[in-house]
């Protein structure tokens, strides 16, 4: 019979985590703050320059990460969550609300590696950047 080992975590952070101690005394690594320090804004302009939506990179965040994010907006109402299997038959994944307008979030049709986030139909909206702000915060 064969048996598998499995290190204990107490061996592999003392053994495979951090090498050495640099010239401060720190190793140099630092945790990341939480869910939003990873993820990537590519804000989108109108012709006036002002911000009417904005893309995140898709890596790192499924979609009901994107809703969880979401849902910590002062002032948003969630209306609707990505059903079962909705990477492969939902476009439009989140709808909400903020401040009584309505927003979506939408994996655009194609091989695509961004969501795209703002307002249902697309155009500028003041709220628009508290949405983003929420998302590009580190």
């Amino acid at each position: 019979m064969w048996a598998i080992y499995y290190p204990s975590a107490n061996y592999l952070l003392a053994n495979c985590g951090r090498q050495s101690l640099n010239s401060e005394g720190t190793d140099g690594y630092t945790e990341p703050d939480n869910l939003l320090s990873r993820v990537k804004t590519y804000p989108l302009y109108d012709a006036e320059k002002r911000l009417f939506a904005f893309e995140i990179g898709n890596l790192g965040i499924d979609r009901r990460g994107v809703c969880r994010i979401i849902e910590m907006i002062p002032g948003v109402t969630l209306t609707r969550r990505p059903k079962l299997l909705s990477w492969f038959r939902e476009q439009i994944f989140c709808e909400f609300l903020v401040d009584g307008a309505e927003y979506i979030a939408a994996k655009p049709l194609g091989d695509n590696s961004r969501y795209w986030i703002g307002p249902n139909p697309p155009r500028w909206l003041p709220q628009t950047e508290k949405v983003h702000r929420t998302f590009a915060r580190r």
